[in-house]
């Protein structure tokens, strides 16, 4: 006996195609089967198709001997307009033929058989470069896995049912509704219920989206939370003001251990149809029935969610239940007693809440940021910790002590919602709306700069990073005084300059050495061969009429200062990555300092470099141990080369660097070796002149008065240890010298002896 087919009750379609397209697909179609193709009408958009597939059966039969035949009749429907952007649905035919046995079948809609799931993701880009045939193939392809058992394809999971035309979503954890089932917490002794909090997210025009809150047990609900939701409902009637539109739910659940592996494609679409698919899942509705019907329900969407015990667990999850999520559409007139009236149903999405495990498995890269102090949450700042927000980290404490401005909004990370409120606890705020169904100990301390200042020497003894993003320096200065715990941390400062073309991020080397500020002077130094630092340098020094005081790392804060908010993104997301990767592995012996360039004048360029710095040598003066010398090492490999080379005369020349009075730090990065004119002997030095003064000149034209002369040299090859009569007295005149320049400099003398460097700071 021919079995009944669904398309005998279709009516045949008389109009024109205008799709031509479409024509041409049904034409190559017709061609390929060498028969004519009869049109039907399978509804106002779509046009009906009916051939047979040639399926492969298994030579031993079926898998659990399912029907599913070597000549199979489908039904492919068109869409008339947007074919071929629109991928053709496919459908059995047959209207005995097992759906209520096989995964990856689409629930069917209203008078209709449900679709073939051909493809694990969308049809649409699937079917964009694929043909008519291409579709028969895979409709073939998937009825000879049904029948050889292979639609599933891990076969120690359980497929869930394929929903479509869903209205809206639930967000919930899996894992918190299983736990509810699991342990029968239910609301009240001998019932299969559980009564849930939830809010409803969506907007006033849109249909309802749910997030769960919280459980409820019975003492909760109780006047108190009535008069409280009932107020909420005036405000809302009123239009009083935005609020949160909390509502009532449901979970309901099998007191029996039944499992079911049976699929069931006709989803229910009113409460007499809810009630007989959870009496074919051993689910007694009525307990749960007779409670809504009694109880005051504030808005008409009420979210209902089914469990159902699967055989198998749910693919993508731990446990065996799968949840079916319907909200039901009731008001006070569909109340009839202990009983509710054939309300309309709908099914949701169900959608996990984001997690700070989930962010970081989407993230896919790690970042092992453990106790870190990020200072500064301006338009750089907020938008790097953002960027570790997003990649789960949660272990943050966040400085800052100013406030979200309207003119902030341009560059900043945060949105229009959080305007007048201070940066550091909105960007907390923002984290924890993320992951609001977590624990999520980010802190904010919206701190004034005299405290971040005074806390830092307990955060540099507990914590393992520091990130600077204040582009202060005055914060710089201080950083730069503290020392870190007994096992050091790992500081980074980052910052943007150069109207945006240029964003530097200083992270330092082990036991703080080289320190940042050692790393911002020898990214100076690099203007012999990284010619956009010299260029950067010279143009700041334009910009500040050549004061020395370069305004690296401007904090964007002023409505007067000119920048992109996408410059400042490009710059905070190559930080973001940089500190990721220095997170993933042991703290280098070696600085670095990591360059971004961005040029937009002409053409759009993005670069990026690396510069590694070596540990510098750290020397206390030996006349004044307040003030510290720091010199780069070829600096010394210099001075002894030129010892070696003037023996047995003493040699010298002067020192390349900068001196910070606030530090008290002498940095000396170069050296320039005795001038043409110089005299020595084996028991004095005396430094020439000729082309000296050029020289400085030229290297603090280029370092934009960054880098000059900062000291003198020589060497005692045969001693003394220390300074002669004739170093004093030079060092006397010197004073005399300095002491009447407009930027007065220290003395700053060292002699290189065969048993060591002997710095002197007058």
């Amino acid at each position: 006996m021919a079995p009944l087919l669904f398309s005998s009750t279709l009516t045949p379609f008389e109009g024109e195609i205008e799709n031509k397209k479409l024509n041409d697909s049904i034409a190559e179609l017709s061609s390929s089967l060498h028969k004519s193709l009869k049109k039907l009408i399978w509804d106002d958009n779509h046009i009906a198709i009916c051939v047979k597939i040639p399926v492969e059966l298994p030579p031993l039969g079926n898998a659990g001997n399912i029907d599913i035949r070597p000549n199979e009749p489908v039904i492919i429907a068109f869409d008339k307009n947007n074919y071929p952007s629109k991928a053709p649905k496919v459908f059995p035919d047959r209207t005995n033929f097992p759906k209520n046995q096989l995964a990856h079948l689409y629930v069917a809609k209203k008078n209709r058989p449900p679709g073939f799931c051909l493809i694990r993701g969308n049809i649409d880009e699937w079917f964009a470069n694929k043909q008519i045939k291409d579709l028969l193939t895979r409709t073939s392809n998937w009825l000879r896995d049904a029948a050889c058992g292979e639609l599933t394809e891990d076969s120690q999971q359980f497929e869930p049912i394929r929903l479509e035309g869903y209205r809206g979503e639930v967000i919930y954890p899996y894992d918190k509704l299983h736990s509810i089932v699991e342990q029968n917490l239910s609301f009240k002794d001998k019932s299969n219920f559980a009564v849930i909090f939830f809010e409803n997210i969506a907007n006033d025009d849109d249909p309802p989206s749910f997030k769960l809150l919280w459980l409820v047990n019975n003492t909760e609900y109780s006047t108190a939370l009535t008069l409280y939701v009932e107020s909420i409902k005036k405000l809302l009637e009123q239009k009083t003001f935005k609020v949160k539109k909390y509502q009532i739910g449901y979970l309901i659940w099998s007191n029996d251990n039944r499992e079911f592996s049976n699929y069931d494609t006709n989803l229910p679409s009113d409460w007499n149809t809810l009630k007989a698919f959870c009496d074919g899942y051993s689910i007694d509705i009525s307990g749960l029935e007779e409670f809504i019907a009694e109880s005051v329900n504030f808005f008409h969407e009420i979210p209902v969610i089914t469990a159902i015990r699967r055989t198998k667990p749910i693919i993508g999850f731990s446990g065996k239940l799968e949840f079916i999520n319907y909200y039901i559409e009731l008001s006070d007139d569909d109340k009839t007693g202990k009983a509710i009236n054939n309300i309309p149903v709908f099914f949701q999405s169900h959608s996990e809440p984001l997690t700070s495990e989930k962010a970081a498995l989407i993230s896919g890269t790690p970042i092992h940021l453990h106790n870190a102090s990020v200072v500064g949450c301006g338009a750089l700042g907020s938008k790097v910790i953002m960027h570790f927000i997003r990649n789960g980290v949660k272990d943050l404490t966040i400085f800052d002590n100013d406030y979200l401005s309207p003119h902030n909004l341009v560059r900043h990370a945060l949105l229009p919602e959080y305007e007048g409120m201070n940066k550091a606890t909105a960007l907390r705020n923002a984290a924890k709306s993320m992951f609001r169904n977590e624990d999520f100990p980010i802190l904010a301390i919206p701190t004034s700069p005299t405290f971040a200042v005074n806390s830092l020497e307990v955060v540099l003894k507990n914590g393992e990073w520091l990130l600077d993003f204040t582009a202060s320096e005055n914060f710089f200065n201080s950083l730069v005084s503290e020392h870190g715990g007994e096992d050091g941390i790992r500081i980074c400062s980052g910052s943007i300059s150069d109207h945006g073309k240029l964003g530097v991020l200083y992270v330092e080397g082990k036991s703080r050495n080289p320190r940042i500020d050692d790393l911002k002077l020898m990214s100076y130094a690099q203007y012999k061969k990284v010619p956009l630092i010299s260029d950067w340098l010279r143009r700041e020094s334009v910009d500040n009429n050549g004061n020395l005081n370069l305004h690296v790392g401007v904090g964007c804060n002023s409505e007067t200062i000119v920048l992109s908010d996408d410059i400042i993104s490009t710059h905070a997301s190559y930080f973001s990555q940089v500190i990721k990767k220095e997170s993933q592995q042991a703290q280098s012996e070696l600085g670095r300092i990591f360059i971004c360039s961005v040029n937009s004048d002409q053409s759009i360029s993005i670069g990026t470099s690396a510069i590694e710095i070596q540990p510098m040598l750290i020397l206390p003066c030996v006349n004044d141990s307040s003030w510290q010398v720091r010199m780069s090492q070829h600096v010394l490999v210099e001075m002894k080369k030129e010892m070696g080379l003037a023996m047995p005369h003493e040699t010298g020349g002067v020192f390349i660097g900068s001196a910070n009075y606030k530090t008290k730090t002498l940095h000396v990065v170069d050296l320039i070796k005795a001038p043409p004119d110089s005299s020595a002997n084996p028991v004095c030095f005396f430094r020439g002149v000729q082309g000296l003064s050029e020289e400085i000149e030229s290297i603090t034209n280029q370092t934009g008065n960054q880098l000059g002369y900062i000291g003198e040299w020589h060497t005692h090859p045969f001693g003394p240890n220390g300074m002669s009569g004739v170093d004093r007295a030079t060092a006397k005149a010197f004073k005399k010298e300095f002491s009447s320049l407009t930027t007065p400099l220290p003395v700053f003398l060292t002699i290189l002896t065969p048993s060591g460097i002997l710095p002197f700071v007058f």
